[in-house]
């Protein structure tokens, strides 16, 4: 059971018909990005693969997949000292490995929403007002 509050929970994505859930989870007070994949062997889900452990609440949480290269690309945006900044990070789950890291400090307020539409094999990530 989720219990907090928030806009965007999950996102269901597939890689050659295999569904991966990304979902926010709590940890302690916090929400963390986690994983999981479908097993179809044995019909279950993978054991949760934790992506993220910054302690900080977390908003518009979202992610694209990228087929051709094997990458989901995770963004959201954080609450840090009062302030929200936009994280980002491209994740190779056949690897387990993080591709790149950044985040970009103060630009949004707590009354936008982002969303990643994919193009020409680059992720756009665009703030709009609420």
């Amino acid at each position: 059971m989720v219990n907090f509050n928030i806009l965007d929970k999950f996102y269901i994505v597939f890689n050659n018909n295999i569904p991966t859930i990304f979902y926010l989870n709590l940890v302690g007070e916090y929400e963390e990005v986690f994983y999981s994949t479908f097993i179809y062997e044995n019909l279950k889900w993978s054991e949760p693969k934790q992506l993220t452990n910054t302690q900080t609440n977390k908003l518009y949480f979202n992610i694209l997949n990228d087929i051709d290269n094997n990458l989901y690309h995770v963004v959201f945006s954080e609450n840090t000292q009062n302030q929200y900044s936009i994280k980002y990070m491209n994740y190779n789950i056949k690897d387990d490995t993080f591709i790149n890291i950044f985040s970009v400090n103060g630009l949004i307020s707590g009354q936008s929403f982002m969303f990643g539409p994919y193009f020409n094999s680059l992720s756009w990530y665009i703030l709009n007002p609420l």
